[in-house]
């Protein structure tokens, strides 16, 4: 499995509830306390690719959905493969 994330507009950070803002990224805790590691957070997006099809951008939170062999976000770009 590889992983390429792409930014392929600008686009304003945005707030989002239960997010916290360091720097120029946004860190949202979505373990109850707990950060998840690159390699969990990828792995429940493939396990949501290939079992229904669609799953969370986790580069921008928006839909990522399957596309034969990748995912494809239709937020803000990103390819996984």
């Amino acid at each position: 499995m590889t992983a390429t994330a792409v930014r392929t507009q600008t686009s304003p950070l945005r707030t989002r509830p239960g997010s916290r803002r360091t720097g120029r990224r946004q860190h949202r805790n979505r373990s109850g306390g707990e950060g998840l590691t690159l390699g969990t957070q990828l792995a429940g997006v493939w396990e949501g690719l290939l079992a229904t099809g669609a799953a969370e951008c986790p580069v921008c939170g928006g839909a990522m959905t399957r596309i034969e062999q990748s995912g494809q976000c239709s937020g803000c770009g990103t390819s996984l493969s």
